[in-house]
């Protein structure tokens, strides 16, 4: 029953004279107990979003966060997408407590709110630009940053809270004075009314003082700060004093489900940070792990370590050419005792069924029987088992099979299943390795075959120029022998054209197997050089000299692929010899610019001598003879720990009046035993198979150098001395040379023969002053704040070239094919120099290079090719479809930064 009825219908029954003031009083107390339930709803609806704004505020906190550490372009967007929602609904409740009309005693918390919130979105929109930037380190920085904004405004929230939480307390103790004034209005009424009405008054008095006391006292006793359970007012009465209780039942509920989630939230951050940190250990120890024996023992020790598991198994699926089966690659804790078996079928036990499947399996109370885990002083049976498929690309790689004594909580459970993503990432990288080096494998084996057919056809022409010979000696005198002739004939063409088609083959081969090569060597070297810079100085001395192995590595299987492919085109005969004349004084001076840093390093000596009667120029092919003669000086310097290395260049003249051209390359190194003499020539081979070991190389070089110099129509010497050095001696003809040319080169030649002289007579160890005394070289353009076009289909390339493009103030914008390509440019009109890919899906960058021409506006643009492929041809066919330049991967920083530079001068 309503308070108001309550008072008519007991005091309008005893005394009608004391109706107009028990109407008075009823008016008093029904005014203000609205008044005090409109202030508790207000209080409580402040409260409400003042909550609202922290747990959007923390949301968006943790999104951003999120972004930072998965670095992933899906779910960066996703968390966006997360990041407004939450700030529309933490504007709306700002707008909404704004709205709101405020006593002086929170007014200044609602300003303080509004002032933090609006520095965190300050925050927070550089963050979201340095994300979107790619900077992920520089915003995870401010981000912390805001961390000090956001604890002020949880605090600001926190002291509004507990301001409305006086405001209700001093409207209960107002509503108390007021009932009490009232009831001292009553009882001077009620002094003339008989003693019935007295005490009815007084019972009435009773039941009202009691229900606010006791709601007083539960108020009194809540302990907002410590985040507890907070008492409830548990007898509600049906009239106005039940409404405040219920609404302070409901704000205690509001708290409690605050507390609760954020304890939550906290949670999800700690457990994700564990998954990912474990994640991060694990690929950081399968780096450049490349058996799967040494991955699997690897793997099952640290998951099971992680997941406190006290047995584990992996399992590879070995696919043979009928029926795959599981075969265990490696055991945690395992005794060799028969409990777990080596092999099994598909579907055949937990690890079997798990794999076909391709679903995870969860045993809870095995039986004591199943396996024993012991140790030193016992042993026991798990009551845990689990099984984890590893998938990629929906085929199932392996299984992860774990035991314990205690049961896998949900965490570990999320654990394992990402880990086996990392785990089938790490198994296809192992599988790729060895299929690339089947592959090269093979390549040799063609090769082999290739020479052999070679042979057998140069066999067989023989055999058919005899055959010819005694036919014409017998004046064809059968006509059967000439059938004969003509069949053999036929074998032989379609033996040449089988050798043609294998040369084919093999070339596209070649050419492909390069690309492949080249372009994951492209990311790995770009990224390894930037590391090795240290532009920004966060690498320690090691960490520098690890970036600088990396590179020196990549480096070395770039230069064994250039060599196989050198090889590859002189056996099929596909070198193009470009002869033209050769000023020999640039000739030196390059090898001497070129060599003379590897002779301060090692401190040895350098000499060039050019003796009179060598021809100031010659006619030749420059690039080969500097092939060989750069292989023959690296040999030297290689093999050659003190004294020097000599370079001589001279003529001979034959018995039979012809001149010849001698390049004599002579060192004080270790020498070459006579019987090694012949081998070192071979493809492959090395004098002693500990130098190998010792001062590296593939054996390539001297083979190379030996088949281009019979190219040249010269030949090789070699003589040498074990522990004495050895000579290397190229014999050239002298070809023809234009004599009016050749005068204006000895004049030059005479000029310039004493510096050359000079510098080749200094010790390695004083040459220093003589190259510091050239100018540096000067850039053509201004690099800053130009804006590239990038066309890539490989994100590593993309990654790699925007981080080195980037360091250079340079603004990168990047396409994954050639339409995207065109696109981009249609719409950018700010874009200064295009670097565009070849081989990419939907539009290769032949026709988007040819495209891109075929519109005025962009004939003067420059473009530069890159391209995995190392061919001649490729080249011709990037000038021809309209790239303003070349360069193939990997590629090397510095001549890309020049071509840039060169053709930024010209077009921009």
């Amino acid at each position: 029953m309503r308070m108001k009825s309550k008072l008519s219908s007991g005091f309008g029954l005893i005394v009608t004279v004391m109706g107009l003031a028990i109407g008075l009083v009823a008016i008093m107390l029904t005014r203000q107990i609205d008044a005090v339930g409109d202030t508790v709803d207000k209080r409580y609806h402040n409260v409400d979003l003042a909550n609202i704004i922290r747990n959007q505020t923390s949301r968006i906190a943790i999104a951003s966060r999120d972004i930072i550490l998965e670095n992933d372009t899906l779910a960066t967007e996703e968390g966006f997408d997360a990041i407004n929602l939450a700030r529309t609904e933490k504007n709306e409740a700002m707008l909404a407590l704004e709205a709101i009309e405020h006593g002086s005693d929170t007014e200044h918390y609602i300003q303080d709110i509004k002032r933090f919130q609006q520095e965190y979105l300050q925050v927070e929109s550089r963050v979201r630009s340095l994300i979107r930037q790619g900077d992920y380190e520089e915003a995870a920085i401010l981000l912390r940053e805001g961390e000090r904004i956001r604890d002020q405004l949880r605090i600001e929230v926190d002291q509004l809270v507990l301001a409305e939480k006086q405001g209700l307390e001093d409207a209960l103790y107002e509503l108390d004075e007021t009932y009490r004034f009232s009831m001292k209005l009553l009882l001077l009424a009620l002094s003339v009314i008989i003693a019935t009405g007295l005490v009815l008054t007084f019972l009435m008095t009773k039941s009202i003082t009691n229900s606010v006391e006791s709601m007083t006292k539960v108020i009194a006793n809540a302990n907002f700060g410590t985040g507890g359970k907070l008492p409830r007012v548990e007898h509600i009465t049906n009239d106005e004093i039940g409404d405040i209780a219920r609404s302070y039942n409901k704000l205690a509920d509001a708290l409690e489900e605050q507390v609760r989630h954020e304890k939550e939230m906290r949670t999800v951050l700690e457990n994700q940070t564990w998954i990912k940190a474990e994640l991060a250990e694990i690929a950081m120890h399968n780096q450049g792990v490349s058996s799967y024996e040494e991955l699997g023992t690897q793997v099952i020790t640290r998951l099971a370590k992680a997941a406190n598991a006290h047995y584990g198994a992996l399992y590879l699926i070995a696919r043979g050419s009928k029926i795959s089966k599981l075969v265990r690659l490696a055991a945690y804790a395992g005794q060799n005792q028969g409990e777990s078996r080596q092999e099994m079928m598909l579907g055949e036990g937990i690890a079997g069924q798990c794999a076909l499947e391709q679903q995870a399996i969860l045993l809870t109370d095995i039986p004591e029987n199943y396996i024993k885990i012991s140790s030193g002083l016992g042993e026991a049976p798990p009551r845990n088992l689990i099984a984890i498929p590893v998938i990629l690309s929906g085929q199932t790689l392996a299984v992860i099979e774990l035991a314990s004594f205690t049961p896998f909580t949900q965490l570990q459970r999320e654990f394992l299943e990402q880990a086996a993503d990392n785990i089938a990432v790490a198994l296809s990288r192992i599988e790729a390795k060895q299929h690339i080096d089947m592959l090269l494998q093979e390549a040799q084996a063609l090769n082999e075959e290739l020479r052999a057919q070679s042979e057998e056809l140069q066999m067989r022409q023989e055999e058919l120029h005899s055959i010819n010979e005694q036919l014409e000696l017998q004046c064809r005198t059968s006509e059967e022998k000439a059938k004969e002739l003509e069949i053999v004939k036929t074998q032989l063409e379609e033996k040449a054209q089988q050798v043609e088609i294998s040369s084919k083959y093999k070339s596209e081969f070649l050419a492909n197997m390069s690309h492949e090569l080249r372009t994951p060597l492209n990311s790995m070297l770009i990224l390894a050089q930037i590391l090795a810079d240290n532009s920004t100085g966060n690498l320690n001395d090691k960490q520098v000299e690890y970036a600088k192995t990396i590179f020196s590595s990549g480096s070395d299987l770039l230069d064994l692929i250039n060599d196989i492919l050198d090889i590859s085109k002189i056996e099929s005969g596909k070198i193009i010899l470009t002869k033209a004349e050769v000023a020999v004084c640039s000739f030196i001076e390059d090898l001497r610019k070129k060599f003379m840093p590897i002779a301060q390093h090692k401190n040895l000596f350098f000499n060039l001598q050019i003796e009179e009667d060598f021809p100031p120029a010659i006619y030749t092919d420059e690039i080969r003879l500097e092939q060989i003669i750069v292989n023959l000086l690296s040999n030297a310097f290689k093999f050659t720990e003190q004294g020097g290395v000599f370079l001589k260049l001279s003529t001979q003249t034959k018995p039979s009046g012809e001149v010849v051209l001698k390049f004599s390359v002579t060192d004080t190194g270790i020498g070459i035993a006579p019987h090694q003499q012949k081998v070192i020539f071979e493809e492959f081979k090395q004098a002693d198979s500990t130098n190998t070991r010792k001062y590296g190389g593939t054996g390539l070089g001297l083979a190379i150098s030996r088949k281009l110099a019979e190219l040249l129509e010269g030949h090789i010497e070699l003589e040498s001395s074990v522990g004495q050095g050895s000579k290397f001696t190229l014999y050239l003809p002298q070809g023809k040379v234009d004599i009016e040319q050749a005068a204006d080169t000895i004049r030059l030649l005479a000029e310039t023969a004493a510096a050359v002289d000079l510098k080749a007579a200094v010790p390695a160890a004083d040459s220093g002053a003589i190259e510091r005394a050239e100018q540096p070289f000067e850039e053509p353009a201004k690099l800053t704040n130009r804006k590239i076009l990038l066309v890539d289909d490989d994100i590593r390339n993309i990654y790699a070239l925007t981080t080195a493009l980037e360091d250079l103030n340079m603004e990168v914008i990047f396409a994954e094919n050639g339409r995207e390509a065109i696109e981009r440019l249609t719409a950018d009109d700010c874009i200064d120099l295009v670097l565009m890919d070849i081989m990419m899906p939907e539009m290769d960058g032949y026709e988007a290079i040819r495209t891109i021409r075929s519109n005025s506006k962009y004939q003067h643009l420059p473009i530069i090719a890159l391209t995995a492929n190392a061919m001649k041809t490729d080249r011709e066919k990037c000038l021809e479809a309209g790239a303003s330049d070349y360069i193939s991967k990997p590629v090397n920083l510095e001549q890309l930064y020049s071509l840039i530079k060169l053709w930024l001068a010209n077009g921009g």
